[in-house]
């Protein structure tokens, strides 16, 4: 209505005037409670004041109390009230705050009894009233000792001795017991040697075979265990008992027969020390062991099995000079030399065995046979074509090799066993799989014993396939250190219709071979992996999972590996502006450039104070760089976006945007450990506890953000053209 004001005291809106406010009425007929605390809010007393016409304007409420009402402007939401701008009070009257209650108070402490007030009176008490079986053993001026003896009387079982100072210290068995002094001016002897005679004594590590671990105490303080020996008298003869303790034994239980926590640990540490006795004695004793330290029964072992290789060996030396005295020929001195001609010729054509005579004339010209390990080079070049005869042998089917020189089942094996031992939670694994770039004509350094590469020595012109990758699959565990390489296969570029095949037969093998259980695959985003994964889905949506063919009710997800997604958006940033300068990437009306991170890194290398990890590798990209997941994950870190943030100026905040969401995505989907997010103090590093974790949200969002650069990119009514 044309002329309606504000009627909150003070404020002079007025919808003629004021065209950008939205004023609401007073009056609510639907609701009369939400009206009265509106006048309450007002709080207008005056004659002019009508909650009938009166209205009140939009500043007075905070931004969350209103509602789009699409063409009828801004609605207010039922239950507001105003709070901003509003009147205050010029005197506040002050609330007297309600008095606190009074503060509890401890109870008094009670008159603490005194039994003796001179050492006369402890010695009177020691002579005359002593509980049974307790004994007094002596009683002078300087201290009174009591104790009991032992059923034969030949020691005493447990000791107390009185001070001066009223201070009784309690032995057993001879020992100091820990914990047990204690004032008897206060707490009266009778009442103390009642409570140790409910004691019992710990009997410590009794068993025979872990006496001998333990030495004798020496004072020293620094061994955990001693070894206490009790003297016994049986029908005239003496015994002995052997007990090894602990340096921190309670000695004094509650209950019998029981052993106090410190000599089960000590029992715990000569049990380990037992089983490594025991390990030791089964291994071969080193060359190098001082013999002072070998206990005599393994000297004698050792002695045994030194004569006995020494008569074997004397009798193949024997059985050798007879041989040669016997089959030896004595080559004629002309001969010698005509040999000697012959070698220092070279005359060879064929390159092997040109290198072969080559090897053979440096082992007969060498002094010592040092020089004869460089034939070992040799002997991987000749396995290599053994590999090749193998593989015709068993194409032409000729004959059969029994011994091959690569066998697939061999690493399915090692697998198995390790597998083992897992229990059923650490059976789920990883697949991943993945091809690297091999190189070929590489060759062999003749002169300085080099293994370089192959060559193809046979002199055969005919061209081969070589292959210019390797297709590795690779077993990974989750709960467990798995980690195994389980075949790969030589190609040129593999083809989805290829992987398909080779992927389940991976998978057959370690669900059936090895019993483990697949639930995920990862790999790449090249082509052939997003074909094969297309190949398990019905093409009508982005196919992530797939049933697993050889167990029906679990499922196995298909990946894309994070590194490999980061170093592919640092690639096309890289090229942004800059490198090889094949797009332009754009995002709501900002540059997403390469050169705002030379920029930072520039600013960096000419302050004395960097801010960043940025090195000349990171920002001129070389084809090893390229390759580098670490050198990525720097650029897009969270150092460098807030850094370009907040010092990039407007032109660069699109790309300290990005750079700040692609560091949140690899940390939500790079976690290595359970820690680790603690020890950094990233939340987005944490493991994933529940469903309804946050970072699910934000992981939908940055799709939906992926999206939007897509949009933007291809909207743009300009066209960048490189000069």
């Amino acid at each position: 209505m044309p002329g309606r004001n504000c009627a909150v005291v003070g404020c002079s809106a007025c919808q003629n005037r004021n065209r950008g406010l939205s004023f609401f009425r007073i009056r609510r007929p639907k609701n009369p409670e939400w009206e009265s605390a509106l006048v309450r809010a007002v709080n207008r007393c005056d004659a002019s004041f009508n909650k009938d016409n009166a209205s009140i304007c939009s500043r007075h409420f905070k931004e969350e109390c209103f509602q789009s009402g699409g063409k009828t402007g801004r609605i207010l939401k039922e239950g507001s009230l105003p709070t901003e701008f509003m009147p205050v009070k010029s005197i506040v009257t002050p609330v007297i705050p309600a008095r606190k209650p009074p503060a509890p108070r401890a109870a008094a402490e009670a008159p603490q009894r005194v039994h003796f007030y001179s050492f006369s009176e402890v010695r009177k008490a020691a002579t005359d009233n002593l509980p049974a079986p307790w004994i007094l053993v002596s009683s002078t001026e300087e201290q009174v000792v009591c104790g009991i003896v032992t059923e034969d009387f030949n020691s005493m079982k447990l000791k107390v001795t009185i001070e001066r100072d009223f201070v009784a210290r309690v032995q057993a068995i001879g020992l100091p017991a820990r914990g047990y002094t204690s004032d008897i001016e206060s707490t009266g002897l009778n009442s103390l040697l009642k409570s140790l005679f409910k004691k019992h004594v710990c009997p410590g590590v009794t068993e025979p075979e872990m006496q001998n671990l333990a030495g004798f105490p020496t004072g020293d303080g620094n061994k955990r265990y001693f070894r206490h020996v009790s003297y016994e008298v049986d029908g005239g003869a003496v015994g002995h008992k052997s007990t090894v303790r602990s340096t921190m034994c309670q000695l004094l239980l509650e209950e019998s027969g029981v052993v106090c926590s410190q000599c089960r640990y000590t029992r715990t540490l000569l049990r380990g020390k037992l089983d490594r006795a025991a390990k030791a004695a089964k291994k071969p004793v080193s060359r190098h062991h001082p013999l002072h330290s070998m206990p005599s029964k393994t000297l004698v072992k050792e002695l045994k099995a030194t004569r006995k290789q020494n008569t074997d060996l004397q009798r193949e030396l024997s059985k050798f000079k007879a041989s040669l005295h016997n089959d030896s020929v004595e080559v004629p001195p002309t001969l010698h030399a005509s040999m000697l001609s012959v070698m220092n010729t070279g005359k060879i054509d064929n390159p092997l065995q040109k290198l072969f005579w080559e090897e053979q004339c440096k082992a007969f010209n060498a002094g010592s046979k040092a020089e004869a390990l460089q034939h070992m080079t040799h002997c991987v070049k000749q396995g290599f074509y053994i590999c090749l005869v193998n593989l015709h042998c068993e194409t032409t089917q000729m004959f059969f090799i029994p011994n091959q020189a690569f066998r697939i089942y061999m690493i399915v094996d090692e697998i198995k066993r390790a597998a083992e031992k897992f229990e059923d939670n650490q059976r789920f694994v990883v697949l991943l799989h993945d091809e690297m770039a091999i190189k070929s004509d590489q060759v062999f350094d003749k002169h300085s014993g080099e293994l370089v590469g192959f060559v193809n020595a046979t002199g055969s012109h005919e061209e081969t396939v070589l292959a210019t990758h390797a297709l590795v699959f690779y077993v990974v565990g989750i709960n467990t250190s798995l980690s195994s390489s389980l075949g790969f296969f030589g190609t040129q570029t593999v083809t989805a219709d290829v992987l398909y095949p080779l992927f389940w037969k991976a998978v057959g093998l370690l669900e059936t071979a090895c019993n483990l259980k697949v639930i995920a695959c990862t790999s790449d985003k090249a082509t052939p992996n997003q074909r094969l994964y297309d190949l398990h889905g019905d093409g009508r949506d982005v196919c992530y999972k797939t049933k697993n063919l050889f167990a029906l009710d679990r499922e196995i997800y298909f990946f894309s590996d994070v590194p490999h997604l980061i170093k592919t958006v640092r690639n096309n940033l890289s090229n942004s502006g800059g490198g090889k300068r094949t797009r332009h990437l754009w995002l709501n009306g900002k540059h997403l450039l390469w050169s705002h991170i030379i920029d930072i890194y520039d600013r960096d290398v000419a302050g004395q104070l960097r801010r960043t990890k940025l090195t000349h590798d990171h920002v001129y990209l070389t084809p090893a760089s390229v390759m580098n997941v670490k050198l990525a994950a720097q650029v897009l870190s969270y150092s460098v976006g807030k850094i370009m943030q907040e010092y990039g100026g407007p032109d660069c905040q699109e790309t300290a945007r990005f750079i700040l969401l692609m560091d949140r995505f690899f940390d939500c989907l790079n976690t290595r450990s359970l820690t680790e997010g603690t020890n950094r103090r990233k939340n987005d590093l944490l493991p994933y506890r529940h469903v309804d974790d946050a970072r699910f949200d934000f992981l939908a969002e940055f799709l939906d953000f992926f999206d939007t650069v897509e949009k933007c990119y291809c909207s743009a009514s300009w066209q960048f053209h490189q000069n």
